[in-house]
């Protein structure tokens, strides 16, 4: 993790060191919010101007009323957290912490983005999210 990246948001991060990466024996985020931050930070700072990419923020707890107008707007349950295109390609990654599993919904999204002839990818670290970009060709 970059010094400002950690100067900006150490407060996200578990334990004294700010500095510490992300992996499956120390995931230093306190939750998976965190982590997406993190990524989206790292996504501003890193990603070529030409990729176009967005956060899918569907796991906020919302009251009844707005989650039934977000319902009938169309929000799917199970979208991939972050989703990319590029020049005609499309990419979905998923962010889950070391023993993070995906739920049905994220499953049958993952099947049927796939069968659309995207490319679907779980991260469980900020190195995971940079390989999967450069394999990808998006770094």
């Amino acid at each position: 993790m970059g010094p400002w990246i950690a100067a900006q948001w150490g407060g996200i991060l578990r334990g004294a060191n700010a500095q510490m990466s992300v992996d499956v024996d120390g995931f230093p985020f306190r939750d998976e919010a965190a982590f997406q931050i993190a990524v989206a930070i790292m996504l501003r700072q890193e990603l070529p101007a030409g990729v176009v990419w967005f956060h899918v923020p569907n796991g906020e707890m919302r009251d009844y009323a707005t989650a039934r107008k977000l319902k009938d707007m169309g929000v799917r349950p199970g979208v991939a957290d972050f989703i990319f295109l590029d020049r005609g390609r499309s990419l979905a990654i998923e962010l889950k912490t070391p023993r993070g599993r995906l739920s049905d919904n994220q499953e049958g999204f993952s099947n049927a983005w796939r069968a659309a002839g995207g490319a679907y990818e779980i991260a469980r670290s900020l190195a995971d999210v940079r390989a999967i970009l450069v394999i990808y060709g998006l770094l």
